[in-house]
């Protein structure tokens, strides 16, 4: 079977960009502050506040994908 799937270069570059931004802040930050447990949570909300400003500040999230969230968050 053959599969056409197309993707928009955007819709790859911009996730990847906003991945490898935060898996450097990430490394930074256990450089400073070594893996202990009670940072663990903390660390994986920074992780993924980072990721999604990235997102935002490049323009990767769009209004639609907004109004996805909010109605599955209202469901």
């Amino acid at each position: 079977k053959e599969f056409k799937l197309s993707l928009e270069k955007n819709s790859i570059s911009k996730p990847l960009f906003a991945s490898i931004l935060m898996a450097v802040f990430l490394i930074f930050f256990n450089h400073f502050f070594g893996l202990k447990w009670p940072l663990v949570i903390f660390e994986i909300i920074l992780g993924a506040i980072v990721y999604f400003t990235a997102m935002f500040l490049i323009k990767g999230i769009k209004k639609e994908d907004f109004t996805f969230f909010k109605s599955l968050i209202g469901k």
